[in-house]
Formats: C-alpha cells, structure tokens, sequence
C-alpha cells in the first residue's frame, strides 16, 4: 500500500479509476484541509462547510471516472466552490453572508455574471483571467486568488502577506480596475 502522505495525484486518480474507496481517503488526507477552509470562507459556519466537504468527496466518486482530472487540486477546489456557493443560493436572503455577497459585487465591477454563460464563454473567461494573472506581481496575484477563489478574508490575507489590512484593501481595489481595463482592452466584452 502506498503510504497516504506520499501519493500523488496521478496515483489518487488511479485509485477512484479502480473504484478503490481508499481514494477518498488519500484525497481527504491531501486536500481536506485546505477545502474545508475554502467552504468556511464562503459560508461562514463549520457544519455547512463540513456538508459542503462530503458533497466534493461524493462528486469526485461519481464523476472520476469517466472525467479524467488534469489538475486535481484545481478540479477539487472548483467543486468545492460551486458547493459553497449553490448552497448559498439555496439559503434565504436573509441568511447569505454579507461578506460573501460584499465579494460578488467586488468582481461584478469587472467581470458580468456568467450564470447564463455556455461554457465556451466560461473557457473564454478563464483563458482571460489566466493571462491577466500573468501580468500581476506575485504578491498581487496571491492576493487576488486568495480573495476572489479561495474567498479568504482581507484581514487572513494581510496576515500573511505580512501587510496591513488598508494595503490589502487598495491592492484589490487596484488590480480590479486594472482587470476591467484588461478585458476591455481584449475585447472580452463584445
């Protein structure tokens, strides 16, 4: 048996191919952590996150195989996000967080909602976002991710970036201007 902390994700695939239970496991043991965090920030509140955490292991079993993962961990969070957020959505208005709302409206200043979206258009926007965060330095485009992705909070994200919270704040603030100015100037919006 290979042991859990040491496997890959090639290896972690292999196994839900084989319909190996165990793949559950490793992927638990590799990536819980860091999706249960996602889900918590998104959704404030631990049992929800945990609910969110076992609906990611169940998808993963159903949908691996026959999709075949290229990143695992991006395929992992992508789901834990989509989770967090439908059930969000099935809360009342009047129980979604506040923060996370707040967060929406931050990137619907640059980006329209793409709920309606085929998916050539989501690739499109992806591909967009990909090579808009290749002109950020890396401090920038952490912060950005950590926010706009893993929807971690300004003052977490300060914390470790060993900076103030006001930094941080103009930061995004800035790099979401310049996002806007991006896909303008790529044409993304005709």
């Amino acid at each position: 048996m290979v042991q859990i902390n040491n496997m890959d994700d090639e290896e972690i695939i292999r196994l839900y191919f084989e319909r190996d239970e165990t793949a559950i496991s490793h992927t638990a043991q590799k990536y819980g952590a860091g999706l249960k965090r996602c889900a918590q920030n998104i959704l404030h509140d631990e049992q929800l996150a945990d609910e969110c955490l076992n609906d990611v292991y169940f998808k993963v079993w159903n949908a691996v195989p026959p999709e075949i993962p290229q990143n695992l961990s991006a395929y992992l969070f992508k789901i834990c996000r989509r989770n967090a957020l439908g059930i969000i959505e099935r809360q009342s208005a009047q129980k979604r967080g506040s923060s996370f709302v707040a967060l929406t409206d931050e990137m619907l200043e640059c980006i329209p909602d793409d709920s309606a979206q085929s998916d050539p258009e989501t690739e499109r926007l992806t591909e967009a976002l990909n090579s808009f965060l290749k002109t950020l330095d890396r401090e920038k485009r952490i912060a950005f991710v950590k926010r706009y992705w893993y929807a971690q909070s300004i003052p977490s994200i300060a914390k470790e970036l060993n900076c103030s919270e006001g930094r941080i704040r103009t930061m995004l603030y800035r790099t979401r201007i310049k996002l806007k100015k991006f896909l303008e100037r790529t044409n993304f919006y005709e």
